[in-house]
């Protein structure tokens, strides 16, 4: 269990609890969730998994998917953080005293700032007011920010979120008209096929309500029939094949219906998977890290899934059961409207009670399968860090500790799971008993009136038959919330992706210039976070074949600077200029290919060493990727393999050494022939031995091109034709190495004395 020791400004005994015990959840209007994963303890924090449900006129708070205490929004007067080391404390101040609300990571202090400034708003005026829309983008971890998420717009850095988990600081909303309309435009191509099936499911209903006619006449013509006999037998015999001729195209209805229903699935989830996946893509960087690896597959997979599954089969079955319900109604008034209507509201009476438990409990039903899908990301997301560090894993010998971890996440998942069910396992049959009182009392009517001699046997079985019918539809309302929710939150959290504005927009118009390898940055700034910039007010420009070193300390935004020549982002403000374009106004293709990157922390993707280099340039020929292997210095060791270009080099390249995964990556860099070359820490992780032997030939590369380049070792860019040395305030010193070593006052000098007494001091031990 995680303790913070360090003295905290406001202690929990200092602050007024004012919280009432959590009684029954009533109806509440939701405003916002916050999500929180500290517990405030008397002698610092405890780790757990909170969230903050503000309605208009109370705050729920919520652990471990149990509501624990209940707050009134009355006398509130105002919401603020208080900051403590790598803690935020939510307080609220009401009456003039101070309430503690939650305490959570500090990397949600945007989030939560969102959140507080509306809800401020809301004390102020009683009138809320959010001014981003409760669906905007969310973050995961223990923490998720609630509904508010970053920063919009173009290019922009909506702040990451906590750890951990997808999702886990909002429930999915209702269902409303917006993720309604999109899920229909989405599957606007199917609607022909979806209709069809819908034809089929009312026609397998509507052949199904002519069997119980058939059946009285059978019973009270026939069979019931005292002046009965042999001549009987032939029309008998034809009202029996009318009964097996219903049964068989009710089974080949459903077998079209059910082969039909397959191929509208299979569309839709093709349909659906395509857009999420090429919405995601599209996605800025931080567009995409506001979100975890888990709770993106799952969008794509599982959640797409859900509602594949709704439309091939939960959709058909509402209308089908809808459509006996209604027609059934219908014929029981017009073949007897006294006794055919008194059955009708004899039946449908009792379903009232149990439609209304429903309502009573939608809330709840909501919040249940908001929580449980929240647990499942969460676990899934914990799954997905395990392996993706495994080898980090088994190093320092976390094997049981990560089994623990892991098998904490689904006890959780298995202990909200376990909670819901037992909600169906009472609620459901409740429901279900309420909806069939009316069984019963069919059954003393019918009995009456054959007893009275008002009624034939026939006329009892058509009846009973067709109230019987009645009965499908109403038991399907006792699983249909909970299919509906489950669909509802799936269709919530897909379009919390595919609504995400946090996006690289391009112009219709984009240009496609002849890039030569100027570069300049005119008066960029630039944060990740509203009110703390990275970059401020850079002007920096870089001809045509010059090497430029970027240096600074850890945070000087030496990485941010480069990130902002690829585009992976875009400037607060001014602008960065590719041979004098505006690089917003440069098509997407023009800028990766005249780009080339060799990046710290080499990926390489599963699959062979020649898909790996082509990757940049799919259509390179085999020519080809043999001259930038050869550049790269690649060749000889390819060759050496097993299998040469096509040896398969596993997962992230784990079958091989830093240092040829490092080439490959060159390989691929220079596949494109870049005119502009980023160099970022490329051989930091290397040995000594290895990095002498990248950079003997990145020094060969790079003749001729523009290069940007970032080394831990600055003796590597002695030979850059200038070196910027970055710090808080953005461009401090500029000048080649000898000009910035005169200054012994400077940053650079500073960074260049410090690694040589490093330096000394190894070689010394060694």
């Amino acid at each position: 269990m995680f303790r913070k020791k360090k003295k905290i400004p406001c202690s929990p005994n200092e602050i007024l609890e004012g919280w009432e015990p959590a009684y029954k959840n009533e109806q509440e209007e939701e405003l916002c969730l916050l999500s929180y994963d500290y517990h405030p303890e008397k002698d610092g924090y405890s780790k757990t998994e909170g969230i903050l449900f503000f309605g208009r006129h109370r705050i729920d708070r919520w652990e471990e998917g149990k509501l624990l205490e209940r707050l009134p929004l009355e006398g509130g007067e105002s919401l603020f953080l208080l900051r403590d080391g790598a803690a935020l404390r939510l307080v609220l101040k009401k009456g003039g005293q101070r309430i503690l609300l939650a305490c959570a990571s500090q990397k949600e202090k945007m989030h939560y700032g969102q959140c507080i400034q509306a809800l401020n708003r809301y004390f102020e005026k009683g009138v809320w007011e959010p001014k981003r829309p409760l669906d905007g983008p969310e973050r995961g971890g223990a923490s998720g920010g609630g509904r508010f998420g970053g920063r919009g717009g173009s290019g922009s850095r909506g702040g990451p979120g906590g750890p951990g988990g997808a999702g886990r600081g909002r429930f999915s909303r209702k269902i409303g008209k917006a993720q309604v309309k999109w899920l229909f435009s989405m599957l606007k191509p199917l609607l022909p096929l979806l209709f069809l099936s819908l034809l089929l499911f009312i026609a397998f209903s509507a052949v199904g309500l002519i069997s119980p006619t058939i059946s009285q006449k059978l019973v009270d013509d026939y069979l019931g029939n005292e002046q009965r006999n042999s001549s009987m037998i032939l029309p008998y015999l034809l009202l029996v094949l009318s009964l097996l001729a219903c049964t068989v195209v009710q089974r080949l209805l459903s077998a079209l219906r059910t082969r039909l229903t397959a191929r509208i699935g299979c569309k839709a989830i093709l349909k659906l998977r395509e857009e999420v996946f090429s919405k995601v893509q599209n996605l800025s960087l931080a567009g995409i890290q506001k979100h975890t690896v888990g709770a993106l597959m799952q969008r794509i997979s599982r959640d797409t899934t859900v509602i594949k599954n709704f439309l091939v089969s939960d959709f058909g079955n509402i209308v089908e059961n809808l459509t006996t319900f209604l027609a059934v109604g219908i014929i029981l008034v017009y073949n007897d409207i006294k006794n055919g209507t008194f059955l009708f509201i004899l039946v449908v009476i009792p379903a009232v009670p149990g439609a209304l438990l429903f309502r009573a409990f939608n809330r709840k039903i909501h919040t249940m399968y908001g929580i449980q899908w929240q647990v499942t990301s969460r676990s899934d997301s914990v799954l997905h860090d395990i392996f993706s560090g495994i080898r980090v894993v088994k190093a320092f010998g976390k094997e049981k500790d990560e089994i623990v971890r892991y098998d904490g996440t689904i006890q959780k998942m298995a202990q909200v799971e376990k909670h819901n069910e037992i909600f169906w396992a009472i609620l459901s049959p409740l429901v279900n008993f309420l909806m069939c009182l009316g069984e019963f009392t069919v059954l003393y009517f019918v009995g009456r009136e054959i007893l009275g001699g008002q009624m034939t046997i026939g006329e009892m079985t058509k009846l009973t038959s067709y109230t019987a019918m009645i009965y499908g539809p109403l038991r399907m309302m006792t699983f249909l919330p909970r299919k509906i929710m489950h669909t509802a939150t799936s269709v919530s959290k897909i379009y919390d992706v595919m609504n995400d504005e946090d996006v690289m927009h391009h112009p219709e118009d984009a240009k496609e210039p002849e890039i030569t390898g100027n570069v300049t940055l005119k008066d960029v700034s630039f944060g990740y976070e509203a009110g703390k910039p990275v970059l401020e007010h850079i002007n920096l420009e870089v001809k045509k074949g010059e090497m430029i070193g970027l240096v600074g300390r850890s945070g000087a935004g030496k990485s941010t600077l480069i990130n902002l020549v690829m585009r992976l982002y875009d400037p607060d403000e001014g602008q960065v200029l590719l041979d004098g374009t505006d690089i917003r106004d440069i098509s997407p293709k023009c800028l990766r290919t005249s780009i080339g990157a060799v990046l710290q922390e080499t990926f390489l993707f599963s699959g062979s060493i020649r898909q790996n280099i082509a990757y940049a340039k799919p259509d390179a020929t085999g020519e080809e990727i043999v001259a930038a292997a050869k550049m790269a210095g690649a060749h000889e060791f390819i060759m050496r393999m097993s299998d040469g270009y096509d040896t398969y080099v596993g997962e992230k390249g784990c079958t091989l050494s830093g240092g040829e995964r490092q080439r490959i990556a060159i390989a691929r860099a220079l596949l494109l022939d870049p005119k502009i070359l980023i160099l970022d820490e490329a051989t930091s992780a290397l040995d000594t031995e290895t990095e002498k032997q990248i950079q003997e030939i990145l020094s060969k590369l790079i003749a001729g091109r523009t290069t940007i380049a970032i080394a831990h070792r600055l003796s590597t860019l002695r030979n850059a034709t200038r070196i910027v040395v970055l710090d808080s305030k953005g461009v401090a010193e500029e000048g080649t190495h000898e000009e910035l070593m005169r200054n012994e006052q400077g940053i650079y000098y500073g960074l260049v004395m410090a690694q040589r007494k490093m330096s000394s001091v190894k070689g010394k031990k060694n």
